[in-house]
């Protein structure tokens, strides 16, 4: 992080990807916290989002122990119509593992089929781990 804030401080604009990536580092320490605020910068500057920024994020709340947030956010992740994959359903699922959410993960596996993402050997792994 101290890479991303002398960028700032030196008033060089982060693109999408350094963003993508200071997410990640968050997520790596649980700073779930920070994560969300970078998120809301991005917002903010209108850069793009895209499905690695909210796993990134996710990863970020998981870690952090605030899984809630993860499911809590989905729906609105879901609404801005980015195509989502099955790394970030994986990561959704974990978040319904921490927080022992069968029916939402069971939910969420619904999901997964009608849109025809593809279920692999993680999915189904967090999946026994669930049910």
């Amino acid at each position: 992080m101290r890479l991303f804030n002398e960028m700032l401080c030196e008033g060089v604009c982060p693109d999408s990807t350094v963003y993508d990536a200071a997410i990640l580092l968050c997520s790596s320490c649980g700073e779930w916290k920070k994560a969300l605020e970078l998120m809301e910068t991005m917002e903010d500057r209108r850069l793009k989002i895209t499905r690695i920024t909210y796993n990134n994020l996710l990863l970020a709340l998981n870690k952090g122990g605030r899984w809630d947030l993860s499911l809590r956010i989905f729906p609105d992740i879901n609404r801005k119509k980015v195509k989502l994959d099955t790394a970030f359903y994986n990561t959704l699922l974990m978040s319904c593992q921490l927080g022992a959410q069968f029916d939402t993960a069971d939910d969420i596996l619904s999901i997964m089929n009608k849109g025809r993402i593809e279920l692999d050997v993680i999915t189904y792994s967090i999946a026994i781990g669930l049910f």
